[in-house]
């Protein structure tokens, strides 16, 4: 008798099968369960290894001067929740601004004077801009 176990793991339904009684044809029904299970860790392990691109939930009303900015990226909504400029500090604090107030401006204009590399992430994917 086959025990039906069914789990979902990041979104994949995974069908185990379960031998409750029945004895016979047992290697058979090893090698689906192994599989069953190598399926799951794998699928665990993929899910668990994908970063999230989204670093902003929402907007700091933290002002940070210009001069500390170290490098920054925008945070665009079509991916992500919201529109965010991530800035990250001299000593390695990450700030989610609003691209759209005037020290944000500053402080990205400031960072793309000093020719530091920054990123766009979207909807379609990240892209780097010098």
């Amino acid at each position: 008798m086959m025990k039906d176990l069914s789990k979902v793991h990041c979104g994949v339904r995974v069908k185990m099968l379960s031998s409750v009684t029945n004895q016979s044809g047992t290697g058979e029904e090893m090698r689906t369960a192994l599989l069953c299970l190598f399926a799951v860790l794998l699928t665990a392990t993929v899910c668990q290894s994908i970063k999230n691109p989204c670093v902003c939930l929402k907007i700091s009303n933290t002002i940070v001067p210009a001069i500390k900015i170290k490098k920054y990226y925008l945070q665009k909504s079509g991916l992500c929740y919201i529109t965010a400029a991530v800035l990250t500090t001299m000593k390695g604090y990450t700030v989610c601004a609003d691209p759209k107030k005037a020290w944000v401006m500053k402080a990205m204009k400031l960072v793309d004077a000093k020719g530091t590399e920054h990123r766009v992430i979207t909807a379609g994917g990240s892209h780097s801009i010098r």
